[in-house]
């Protein structure tokens, strides 16, 4: 067995406090503090402490449980209180109060076991929030057969709590990866905003700047789009395929731009020159027209990002001239 967190707990023991429920509700606990580990079982009289809410800590035992084991002696559908009534009838019971939250929880296993020679309490004899604790198949411990009782009651927790874990495992590596993506994107961001270059700005919306870039990236024939940002604004700006892509002028651009205080910062990170390659194989064929014509989009590719700042620059220059 493991832990998951702080509350959870595989078996939560139900019982009343009367002098042959305690006890087998005692060492029941034992035994399956023995063989699951003590952490894994929740009863009152061991799990609450001195200056816990028992309230508070007896509903999450139940509601964190994988197992609620309720015990039901000869007197349990009939026990009343001083004044006469049943204490099933009493919604502030603490007994009936942990069952109905158990029964509120659909991931939950109920297993309610009969002590001794109890007999199972027909939904008619409980209240109606309790009636569904009757759809699930009970076990029996007797004090003569206690061990052999005990042992397939453990099996079938064995199998029960085997697939939680399992599942738990799951989520718990799935929780584990997310974080690990969110500590690097983070950690991304954080090398991206040191990079940028930063321009006094105040007062000027990002969203005009990067609007602005969308501008000058069609002045130079790009498709270009503008995205909202977690930092701030992406510009994307691409111009692929036909003749330009065979004589090497493809290219492609995206513009982070970062809010920060009174400043923009703006980083730039220019694509892979993807097709100066294949403009430099088709050289001896072209008579050296393709090969000249990459080189020239090779150059003009690489002047792309100062291209671009300079354009910020400029563009916050005209605003601030402007005001």
């Amino acid at each position: 067995m493991r832990r998951t967190g702080g509350g959870d707990v595989g078996v939560f023991i139900c019982h009343r406090h009367v002098e042959g429920s305690e006890w087998a509700a005692a060492f029941l606990a034992d035994s399956l503090g023995d063989k699951f580990g003590p952490d894994e079982v929740f009863i009152d009289v061991h799990s609450i402490r001195g200056g816990d809410e028992w309230r508070r800590k007896l509903a999450e035992g139940v509601g964190y449980a994988q197992a609620v084991l309720v015990l039901i002696d000869s007197g349990w559908a009939v026990a009343r209180e001083e004044d006469g009534t049943r204490r099933l009838d009493n919604p502030r019971y603490w007994v009936r109060k942990e069952i109905e939250i158990a029964l509120e929880h659909d991931d939950v296993r109920m297993i309610p076991v009969l002590l001794g020679d109890a007999a199972m309490p027909k939904p008619s004899e409980l209240p109606p929030s309790m009636a569904s604790l009757t759809d699930f198949q009970e076990v029996r411990l007797r004090h003569a057969t206690w061990q052999s009782d005990l042992a397939r009651l453990t099996e079938k927790l064995d199998d029960l709590l085997w697939v939680a874990p399992s599942a738990q495992r799951r989520m718990a590596e799935h929780i584990d990866t997310a974080r690990r993506l969110a500590k690097k994107t983070e950690l991304d961001r954080v090398a991206l905003r040191r990079s940028a270059r930063a321009f006094p700005a105040t007062g000027v919306d990002p969203r005009d700047v990067a609007d602005n870039l969308a501008v000058f990236f069609e002045e130079k024939g790009m498709k270009s789009r503008v995205r909202r940002d977690p930092s701030g604004y992406r510009v994307e700006g691409e111009q692929r395929g036909g003749v330009r892509a065979v004589a090497g002028l493809e290219s492609a651009i995206t513009v982070l731009i970062m809010p920060d205080g009174e400043d923009l910062l703006v980083h730039v990170k220019a694509g892979r020159w993807r097709d100066k390659a294949t403009a430099i194989a088709l050289f001896p064929l072209t008579g050296g027209l393709t090969g000249l014509s990459a080189a020239y989009g090779a150059a003009r590719h690489a002047k792309l990002p100062e291209d671009t700042y300079r354009r910020v620059e400029s563009y916050l220059l005209e605003r601030r001239a402007r005001q």
